[in-house]
């Protein structure tokens, strides 16, 4: 299954916020919906590019699991942002050393401009659901979703974050959004320390979190967990909390 036969080519301007346009893949069922869920996808630092395509090329098995879903895949939109090269959604020094702090992340040109999209482009371009808007990433991609939980806490209704960083300071506002997290103790590009201990402290907090910690998957956790057989059906049994 080829996503780029499945997901059209999308840009959105904002010459305010970016000279450059967000470009993005979106997948639209072709059965037609009242309202459609959402899905967003965030790529790794690996696929950063501006063909529109690279981003969804590898890596990207969540996509393929949502629209092959016999019920999801009917009534979910599908987005996959692509990140220019040498930019990222926050410092990749951070997310390498697995130290991040929110209130310091400086606002990019990108991020402004895909704030500006979420706010505003997606629900006038899409008839979506609000109470049914789902998040997830791989590394560099985690590392940028988390930062959306924390920049839009009363949002998203779930998340699938596979081995990035978290601001562990800022768990409190983010504990009534369901996450499952994925890591790997021997992953020596993006250290694993954050989400234990991010993990350990949302279940203090009585958070709906999942944690499953592997022992040699390495940096690429994520083609295990692309794998679990109740991921999709777990993340999208969510609603919007507030």
């Amino acid at each position: 299954m080829n996503l780029v036969d499945y997901m059209t080519l999308e840009t959105y301007e904002n010459k305010t916020l970016d000279n450059k346009p967000l470009i993005y893949r979106a997948y639209v069922p072709k059965e037609k919906q009242d309202k459609y869920r959402v899905f967003i996808f965030l790529h790794g630092a690996g696929e950063r590019g501006n063909d529109g395509a690279f981003h969804i090329t590898p890596n990207a098995d969540i996509i393929k699991r949502v629209i092959n879903h016999p019920i999801y895949g009917k009534n979910t939109i599908c987005i996959a942002p692509q990140v220019p090269a040498n930019e990222s959604w926050m410092p990749m020094e951070k997310i390498y050393s697995g130290e991040y702090d929110f209130d310091k992340n400086e606002k990019t040109p990108l991020q402004a401009i895909f704030n500006d999209f979420i706010e505003n482009e997606l629900p006038r371009k899409y008839n979506i659901d609000e109470d049914h808007i789902y998040i997830g990433g791989l590394s560099m991609g985690a590392s940028g979703a988390i930062d959306y939980l924390m920049r839009y806490p009363n949002k998203f209704a779930a998340s699938v974050l596979i081995c990035g960083i978290m601001d562990l300071n800022k768990l409190d506002t983010i504990r009534h959004i369901p996450m499952w997290l994925f890591h790997s103790k021997d992953d020596t590009t993006v250290s694993p320390h954050a989400y234990i201990k991010g993990a350990k402290m949302l279940k203090e907090m009585g958070a709906n979190i999942r944690f499953t910690l592997y022992e040699d998957a390495g940096h690429p956790s994520w083609r295990r967990a692309f794998l679990v057989d109740d991921l999709i059906d777990w993340l999208f049994s969510h609603t919007r909390q507030q």
